[in-house]
């Protein structure tokens, strides 16, 4: 398209059409225009003014787009009967779109979109017979779409989205033979599809997402053998996808997310080889994953979250060679994760939450290079983290929550280089909280609730300064670092409470030939009937009855004598079943079982570290 303000050599144009810029000028409060050069100038200066084209003396383009033009435009604009070319975008103009508009015979670009044009579309823009671009999106249009401008014999582009429009598409549009884009999103569109659609062979790119359209997609589809890009997303679509889909081979970008449709996944979808972009999200589609997914070489894309697929993750998603991402969260997606998931060197974005994967992560991640965020909450993954995860060099956020992984954490350095959210809540994980969380700079979120972690919270967690979220709650963790409990008070409050830990200050009491009273504080754990306290003793052999008291081993929770409370509220018990003049060492630990809460669950028996060794002999 030619430049704005391009003009021919000066010459009068013919008084009609001098009229009707002055018209125009006028009617849209033109001194407050944001360009208007030359305007209401004297006869003969009308080919140069800002926006005007003239060629051999006759206006052929007027081009005034986010030009601050607010008002109707005058019917005198008639007369431009050599106009080929009226750009009128991104303005405040108003009105109707004027049936007149249909007289501008020579037309061929037509922009009125981005206005507060309102009313209907008339009809007789059909008569435009030369018009090839037709834009009429972002503005206030109602109606019904006129069956007639499926006579206009050389349009190419129709774009009519964001409106109000309402009815269901004519089955008249579907002869537009030219049409390369259609663009209807974001109406009121309601109704089936035309059975014709597949009529439409210079089709490029349909939209038609955000409207009511139901019923199936019509079979025909299949013959739109041009069409590179297809959006019917948030619709009412129902029925399966064409068995041919695949014929569709020209095509980029599916986009049918949000619709009732069902009936699987076709495997002749491996013939889109080149698709970059396929999302049916939120579909009722069923079924499970084709290996056929692994014929589309150009896939960038994929969407199939919350799609009732089921079965397992295909070994072939490996061959997605230019995957950059995968989102097939809320499915029943079964079985464990393909080792040919680790090939996929470009993958970005990794989405599986919500499913039901198992088994162990994939040992080797050491190729996902560009993985930035990997979602796995709410399945059923065991095993360890490995190493090769935590080395990632872009990894920003990993969710796993709600899983069964177990070990310790990876730990060293080089870790978590550019992690920001780290979220393990509702694991098995053990072991201590490792020293690498600290070295992870650029950690803002880190949880770790519900697991079975224990010892000392490393101190260097204070490094972390951009650290807003932590959340440590229900394990067997402990610090005396003042600085750290109080960050650890701000950030997370009432973790020391949420710790499994033993009772503080157990002391002996009333000795008898075969008891001993116990005394302790009990520790503050926040729910009721939550856990208790496990006495263990065992008789002291010849070998440590010369021993200090701190130097004894704890009795092993297999010891021989056991006795527990009812709860955590307890602060003492009688510890009975001994015998007389025999020396004994017992500690007391703190057990939380494992439980099921809507609120507060915990898969894991947590049992603290024993608490101080007491020795003593009883009564002869």
């Amino acid at each position: 398209m030619l430049g704005l303000g391009l003009s021919s050599a000066q010459a009068q144009v013919p008084p009609l059409e001098r009229a009707a810029l002055l018209d125009l000028y006028a009617a849209t409060q033109g001194p407050g225009w944001f360009q208007q050069t030359g305007w209401n100038g004297p006869a003969g200066t009308e080919c140069g003014w800002y926006g005007v084209q003239c060629i051999g003396g006759r206006i052929v383009d007027l081009r005034l787009p986010g030009n601050n033009l607010i008002g109707e435009l005058p019917s005198s604009l008639v007369n431009l009967d050599r106009l080929t070319f009226l750009w009128l975008s991104s303005n405040q103009l108003s009105g109707f779109v004027q049936p007149w508009l249909g007289s501008l015979g020579q037309l061929v670009f037509l922009y009125l979109d981005n206005n507060q044009f309102f009313g209907s579309i008339p009809s007789s823009l059909s008569n435009l017979d030369r018009l090839e671009w037709l834009l009429l999106q972002d503005n206030a249009l109602t109606g019904s779409l006129p069956g007639e401008l499926g006579q206009m014999a050389a349009l190419r582009v129709l774009r009519l989205s964001r409106n109000e429009l309402s009815g269901s598409i004519p089955a008249g549009l579907t002869q537009l033979s030219t049409l390369e884009e259609l663009a209807l999103d974001d109406n009121q569109l309601s109704g089936p599809l035309p059975a014709t659609l597949g009529e439409m062979a210079s089709l490029e790119v349909l939209d038609l997402s955000d409207n009511a359209i139901s019923g199936p997609l019509p079979a025909s589809i299949v013959q739109l053998l041009a069409l590179k890009e297809l959006f019917i997303q948030r619709n009412a679509l129902d029925g399966g996808l064409p068995a041919s889909i695949g014929s569709l081979s020209q095509l980029e970008r599916l986009y049918l997310d949000d619709n009732e449709l069902s009936g699987g996944l076709p495997s002749s979808l491996g013939g889109l080889g080149r698709l970059r972009e396929l999302s049916l999200s939120n579909n009722p589609l069923g079924g499970s994953i084709p290996s056929q997914i692994g014929e589309l070489a150009a896939l960038e894309r994929l969407f199939l979250g919350n799609a009732g697929l089921s079965g397992p993750l295909p070994a072939s998603i490996g061959q997605l060679g230019q995957l950059e991402g995968l989102f097939l969260f809320s499915n029943q997606i079964t079985g464990p994760l393909p080792d040919s998931l680790s090939a996929l060197s470009k993958l970005v974005d990794l989405n599986l939450q919500f499913n039901r994967i198992s088994g162990p992560l994939p040992s080797d991640l050491s190729a996902l290079q560009r993985l930035e965020s990997l979602w796995l909450q709410d399945n059923e993954l065991s095993g360890p983290i490995p190493r090769s995860l935590a080395e990632l060099p872009s990894l920003r956020e990993l969710r796993a929550e709600f899983n069964d992984l177990s070990g310790p954490l990876p730990d060293g350095s080089g870790l978590w280089p550019v992690l920001e959210v780290l979220n393990l809540n509702y694991n098995r994980l053990e072991g201590p909280v490792p020293q690498s969380f600290g070295q992870a700079g650029m950690l803002t979120s880190l949880k770790l609730t519900g697991n079975a972690l224990s010892g000392p919270i490393p101190d260097n967690l204070l490094d972390l300064e951009g650290l807003t979220e932590l959340a440590l709650y229900d394990n067997r963790l402990e610090t005396g670092n003042e600085n750290l409990i109080a960050l650890l008070d701000q950030l997370n409050p009432n973790w020391q409470a949420w710790q499994t830990i033993p009772p503080a200050g157990v002391e002996l009491g009333l000795l008898t030939p075969t008891s001993v009273d116990l005394s302790w504080a009990p520790i503050a754990y926040p729910l009721d009937e939550a856990g208790f306290y496990q006495v263990s003793a065992e008789a002291l052999p010849g070998l440590f009855s010369d021993r200090f008291q701190a130097e004894l081993p704890p009795p092993p929770l297999s010891s021989g004598i056991q006795q527990q409370t009812p709860d955590y509220a307890t602060s003492g018990l009688t510890l009975t079943g001994l015998e007389p003049d025999t020396r004994y060492r017992l500690v007391v630990r703190s057990v939380t079982p494992a439980r099921v809460d809507p609120f507060f669950p915990q898969k894991n028996t947590l049992i603290s570290r024993p608490s101080i060794v007491l020795a003593f002999r009883t009564s002869p």
